[in-house]
């Protein structure tokens, strides 16, 4: 029942947080609306070059941009593609996305559209270098005209990445030229109507024109027709800006760079085709690929040139280079892979773990919240790769597959191996009916009697047989509180990683570096328990360092790996803090097994433990035979004693100290840390191999020879 409230209430979530019904507010006033757009079809329709008409927004008496700023980006393009440009080799679909610095242009006072009285949000008026992002997405398919619809995508920011302002821009591509010209649209500025206007020269214009006003035309009458605004240059529709305060409009200049990369002319009389022609060949083969040896697509680089008619500010950005979509696509198609494959190890370690810690002495010593934390951290990836599936279709499969990997990871490995650690957990937990006495120290007077003697022989039973009963109601319950208590978890902080996923790129960097810290904490909780309890070696090494190993992967991904598909800056800094706490953690365990759990802890301030690797005084009466041979051992009586295992039946030589007073532990005998590891002693004063008793507790919590209760390891 709690498990249903619980899928219900996700549900519930779901539809608050991802409603269906976008575009409801841009419902308002139609008709005005549509009026409104009929007349800036009708106004571009009956313009002329160099005679915008009444187009809402554009400067009076002077062209948009003017002159001075058209004289600047014609000197770029010229110094690119040459004065003609006809017959350059460049990518035909522009489709990608680049990156680069942008620097602020200085000219004379140039003439504005501001409003009075009004300052413009994000101007950038006190900044005059930073980076910027460009995603370009052709919207046309086939180019019949030479040119078509595309949209661009555009992030500036400062150099720290505190202030940056994000926008998109419809516009036209011509394809031969690889010129790009777009404008962002809004109630106070028709940009997309006045594109035509914006061209270099006369030949541009035209083409423009014959190719929007059809669109347009298209657009209008579907908006007559339906009184739905769904324009493709309207606010809110396609990722279009829609806020309602003044903003600053853009103007964006873009030329793509010739593909210097292909002047190699091997493959040229190998296929027959000149540069232009092999460059046909190699887009195509991105979009469609046959297995055709051809040479890698070489990167796509743009130079951007970035007017604002209102607030008066002109950016360019050379040399922004980046990649296709395609290979894009080829990328992330790959990690996907590459992320399932490293899901599909930590599987393999996990069920041999698990296949370990199938005793409750054995997983009496997992740390809960160590298992807790990495079932969390994969059940956010079987999340984020589901998400990422549903808008990247081209890799839906391979996100997919990673995605299928870590929910098996998590949902089904991860909770199995949580509900077991939480049930043994509980039942050690569970107050004892009586109090459980000390076992006392054996002597020739207390030792077991022998099976001759007529002694009922003992019952090996569990060591926690005194534990009250739990009802399997209670324990039900308990457990679907888990599940929700983990679901719900989950879900908080996907949501707060969407949130965060839109802050300035400072603070999404900090949240980040914190996020990858406290996730590769895996360990400290163990650690926690091993000094708490006593205990050691609760995982197997394999386990261990090939769980971080695989979770620091995509650290070295996102930190180390320039090229990776975050677009994520490489942060060597951030990368050796992660590394060396994983592996501090890594240390800190090796030093708990070899050493103690407790090594180099005050014993006071820490709740009282048995210790099974006591140093043994020289005159113990317990043992079998005396060697009688001193090894070191001086004046003060140490030497070596030989005891018989009885789980092995083999002899053990263990050095004792001259002190009579060994059984503190606190490792200031002569008798070093690392010999004791050799051997165990029980509170009854046997002793044992440490591997004897190791595998024989993993299934009786029982003295070998005299059945007293032991204390868990």
């Amino acid at each position: 029942m709690e498990q249903n409230r619980a899928l219900i209430l996700l549900i519930i979530l779901i539809f608050l947080f991802f409603p269906s019904f976008p575009g409801s507010d841009h419902n308002l006033d139609t008709n005005g609306t549509i009026a409104q757009e009929r007349y800036q079809l009708e106004v571009l329709r009956n313009s002329k070059w160099e005679s915008p008409g009444n187009l809402t927004g554009l400067l009076s008496g002077e062209k948009t941009p003017p002159e001075v700023v058209r004289e600047k980006w014609r000197g770029i393009r010229e110094d690119l593609v040459g004065h003609s440009s006809r017959g350059v080799v460049v990518y035909r679909n522009a489709t990608g996305s680049v990156s680069g610095s942008w620097c602020k242009l200085s000219f004379p006072e140039l003439p504005t559209i501001r409003l009075p009285n009004v300052t413009y949000p994000n101007n950038f008026s006190t900044i005059n270098t930073g980076k910027v992002t460009v995603n370009v997405e052709d919207m046309t398919q086939g180019f019949s005209l030479g040119v078509g619809v595309v949209k661009v995508s555009l992030r500036l920011g400062d150099n720290d990445g505190g202030n940056a302002v994000d926008f998109a821009a419809l516009g036209v591509h011509f394809e031969r030229q690889g010129l790009i010209v777009a404008t962002t649209t809004s109630e106070r500025y028709s940009g997309f109507f006045a594109v035509p206007h914006f061209m270099l020269d006369e030949a541009e214009f035209i083409q423009s024109k014959q190719l929007l006003l059809p669109l347009i035309e298209k657009e209008v009458k579907k908006m007559e027709e339906t009184h739905y605004m769904d324009a493709m240059w309207l606010p809110g529709a396609g990722g279009m800006p829609t806020s309602t305060k003044p903003q600053c409009e853009y103007i964006v200049y873009l030329q793509l760079h010739p593909a210097q990369v292909l002047q190699d002319g091997r493959y040229n009389h190998q296929l027959g085709l000149d540069n232009a022609g092999l460059l046909r060949e190699i887009e195509r083969e991105m979009r469609f690929p046959t297995g055709i040896s051809l040479p890698p697509p070489p990167p796509m680089e743009i130079a951007a040139m970035i007017y604002s008619p209102n607030c008066g500010t002109v950016m360019l950005a050379e040399g922004l280079e980046g990649e296709k979509v395609e290979q894009f696509y080829t990328k992330a198609s790959r990690f996907a892979l590459a992320a399932a494959a490293v899901a599909g190890v930590q599987m393999w370690l996990l069920i041999r773990q698990m296949n370990e810690s199938n005793t409750l002495t054995t997983i009496c010593r997992v740390s809960f919240w160590t298992i807790t934390m990495m079932a969390v951290v994969d059940g956010y990836l079987f999340f984020s790769f589901m998400i990422i599936a549903l808008f990247l279709k081209a890799c839906f499969l391979n996100m997919v597959a990673a995605s299928f990997c870590y929910l098996m990871l998590s949902a089904v490995l991860g909770m199995r191996f949580m509900v077991t650690t939480y049930k043994v957990h509980r039942q050690w937990r569970q107050p004892t009916s009586a109090v459980s006495q000390a076992p006392t120290p054996a002597t020739t007077d207390n030792l077991p009697a022998p099976a001759t003697s007529g002694v009922s022989t003992p019952v090996i039973i569990p060591g926690n047989q005194d534990s009250p009963v739990v009802s399997d109601a209670e324990v039900d319950a308990e457990l679907g509180a888990l599940h929700t208590r983990f679901y719900f978890t989950l879900l908080a902080i996907l949501f707060f990683t969407l949130n965060a996923a839109t802050w300035p790129p400072f603070f999404r960097n900090i949240v980040l570096c914190i996020v990858f810290l406290v996730v590769n904490s895996q360990w400290v909780p163990q650690i926690y328990r091993n000094v708490m309890r006593g205990c050691r070696k609760a995982f197997q090494w394999e386990f261990v360092f090939g769980t971080s190993v695989c979770r620091l992967a995509g650290v070295f991904y996102i930190f180390l790996y320039p090229k990776n598909i975050f677009h994520a800056e490489p942060n060597p800094k951030a990368a050796a803090l992660i590394i060396g706490l994983v592996w501090v953690q890594c240390v800190v365990l090796v030093c708990q097994d070899l050493f103690g759990p407790r090594f180099l802890l005050p014993s006071h301030l820490l709740p009282p433990v048995y210790d099974y690797h006591p140093p043994l005084p020289a005159d113990d009466e317990e043992a079998a035979q005396n060697t009688g041979t001193a090894i070191g051992g001086g004046g003060g009586g140490g030497g070596r004693r030989s005891y018989d295992c009885v789980i092995c039946m083999q002899s053990i030589e263990v050095p004792t100290a001259g002190s009579t007073d060994g059984r503190d532990g606190d490792g200031g005998s002569s008798v070093g840390l690392l010999g004791r590891r050799q051997y165990m002693v029980t509170p009854c004063r046997h002793v044992f191999h440490s591997h004897c008793l190791e595998g024989w507790m993993r299934f009786r919590l029982q003295c070998p020879i005299c059945r007293n209760r032991l204390p868990a390891l």
